[in-house]
């Protein structure tokens, strides 16, 4: 498995109801009501539509998908999320026991042509490279449509996201985590217990530098659990303290290799050209591309909006 591939079996294992966004924000309303547009848009041309939930992580647009269906008296005939990360499906599955699922690289999806009356996916397909929203075009049923919403570079997201790296590059370099296993490791000597003192020093300004809610507040949160484990080291197991900072080190590694993807696979305006182009070459009727706003202190792109309707035979 590659490092992407760990990263994201890692972040999925260790979540269950997080959403790719954060929950309340500003970001998920707008986003909510894209795919009510969507689905209301498909519910009013199928009765029964087949919808599938490419690089679809836990189910977000899945979730979306059954709410306005339920509201609007509709049935989905088919539900399908894909992946390639199996915990992801892992999660998928639980929400959605009678949903299909399918492990697989989104560039090589084991799905006949035409399956599907909406193809979608919520940041996510971008992630295969931008080449992936004309490979999984073909999946499109005629008549059916096909929906992204993706990163936005140098949006809302996108700054939040290059923040976020630096702060955890920031806390990778401080040396805390070593010290920590040091002190854990010889006891509370007084040589790992200064060393581990000073390097909270260096994680505490690094939390006051980037912010409480800088990596969605887990770098404040660290920095006060590893004080409060430091300065009653005697009470403490060693090794399950050990283990404790082994697997923070690991999820903060993966973390960085997250916000380092996010930052490439966030597509500019002239991508977007060319996917729209692309699609059009294909027959595709292009309905929406746009940016979509989010924030409220300071509202910004946070991700593009395209979505593409294929024309029905005859």
């Amino acid at each position: 498995m590659t490092g992407a591939g760990r990263a994201w079996d890692s972040y999925w294992r260790d979540t269950r109801e997080r959403a790719a966004f954060r929950e309340g924000g500003a970001q998920e309303a707008v986003l909510e009501r894209f795919w009510s547009e969507v689905f209301a848009i498909v519910m009013r041309r199928c009765r029964a539509p087949r919808l599938l939930d490419v690089a679809s992580g836990n189910g977000i647009v899945t979730a979306h998908a059954l709410r306005a269906a339920q509201a609007a008296g509709v049935t989905f005939s088919r539900v399908c999320g894909s992946d390639s990360s199996g915990a992801a499906l892992d999660e998928y599955r639980r929400r959605f026991p009678l949903a299909e699922t399918c492990l697989a690289d989104t560039l090589a999806l084991p799905l006949p042509d035409g399956s599907f009356d909406l193809v979608a996916s919520q940041f996510g397909v971008e992630y295969a490279g931008a080449d992936a929203v004309l490979a999984i075009a073909r999946l499109v049923a005629p008549g059916g449509m096909m929906a992204i919403a993706a990163h936005y570079r140098e949006g809302g997201l996108y700054r939040e996201g290059a923040a976020n790296l630096r702060a955890v590059e920031s806390l990778l370099a401080s040396g805390v985590t070593s010290a920590a296993l040091a002190l854990f490791t010889a006891g509370a000597a007084a040589r790992a217990q200064r060393d581990l003192d000073s390097a909270l020093a260096r994680l505490a300004r690094l939390a006051n530098e980037h912010g409480a809610q800088a990596m969605g507040g887990s770098l404040a949160r660290f920095h006060g659990d590893l004080r409060h484990m430091a300065a009653r080291a005697a009470a403490y197991d060693h090794a399950e303290a050990r283990a404790w900072i082994a697997a923070m080190a690991d999820e903060f590694g993966a973390y960085r290799e997250r916000m380092r993807l996010l930052l490439a696979v966030a597509l500019d305006e002239g991508t977007i050209e060319r996917l729209v182009a692309g699609l059009g070459s294909r027959g595709f009727a292009i309905e929406r591309r746009e940016p979509l706003i989010m924030g409220s202190a300071q509202p910004l792109p946070g991700a593009w909006a395209l979505v593409a309707q294929r024309p029905a035979p005859g």
